[in-house]
């Protein structure tokens, strides 16, 4: 140490730092140009904590806008169903958007009244085939229902299911499932879902802990919805990323840690 005045300086060396991985996150991603610096192949960005990028009317959601793609927005309705989710819902401090039973905001290109979009597909499309990607959103289940493919990516299984146990399995049901649970309703979770043929990788990551499974290429079956399918299911979502193409580890790790560091999950 020395010091001079009122200044003083200090410095030493660590011994030892053990062993392990330390994922340092880019704890704030600012805009879209950030990122898809940080995370390129991004094409879905959707952020309840940004009152910026969503419209309202009576307390429920009219738009919420994709942070990376302006002329992509989620409106309400999916199917036969028209009810549109509110933004009462909170997560650690920070808005997220409550959906009830059969309420749903579906993915459209230009307007309520444009085309399907799915953030898998080429150019949006709604029936490509695709084999690498990265899901990665926090959410909340207020009631555990049973249901089944969510998204629109192709997939079978439940995310989660009525036991709270989430089941990932594409393409078929059954076929290459990784299973892991239980989830608690009413406390908040970070989902990371990356799949890569060309890596010959398929990872979930649920709260940090990792189980791999076999990758395979899989084919969109319409256009994005959220949150889960037309189960009676009650959840909340924060937010949420897709990217298409492969992720490094690295990257994936970023990605993480930057969502749980933003809602408070440990």
């Amino acid at each position: 140490s020395n010091a001079t005045g009122t200044t003083i300086t200090l410095s030493g060396k660590l011994t030892s730092i053990g062993t392990g991985q330390v994922n340092v996150a880019p704890y704030k991603l600012e805009d879209a140009s950030d990122a898809q610096s940080e995370f390129p192949g991004i094409t879905l960005w959707l952020d309840a904590a940004d009152s910026g990028s969503m419209t309202a009317s009576g307390g429920n959601i009219t738009i919420w806008e994709n942070k990376v793609d302006d002329t992509v927005k989620m409106y309400p309705g999916y199917g036969g169903y028209t009810d549109a989710p509110s933004m009462d819902g909170s997560i650690n401090g920070k808005t997220a958007i409550k959906f009830h039973g059969n309420e749903f905001l579906q993915a459209k290109k230009t307007s309520s009244s444009g085309a399907a979009w799915n953030p898998l597909g080429v150019n949006g499309a709604t029936n490509s085939n695709y084999g690498d990607f990265a899901v990665i959103f926090v959410s909340q289940t207020l009631n555990t229902q049973w249901n089944n493919g969510p998204f629109n990516f192709g997939w079978e299984g439940h995310i989660p299911g009525g036991n709270r146990y989430i089941y990932w399995d594409y393409p078929t049901h059954g076929n290459t499932r990784i299973q892991v649970g239980q989830i608690t309703d009413n406390e908040p979770f970070l989902l990371s879902l990356y799949g890569s043929t060309t890596e010959n990788k398929r990872i979930l990551s649920w709260d940090g802990a990792e189980y791999s499974g076999t990758p395979a290429q899989d084919t969109l079956v319409g256009g994005f919805y959220l949150p889960y399918n037309v189960a009676a299911q009650n959840a909340l979502f924060a937010e949420m990323l897709v990217i298409k193409g492969t992720m490094t580890d690295s990257a994936r790790h970023r990605a993480e840690g930057y969502l749980a560091h933003k809602w408070g999950i440990d």
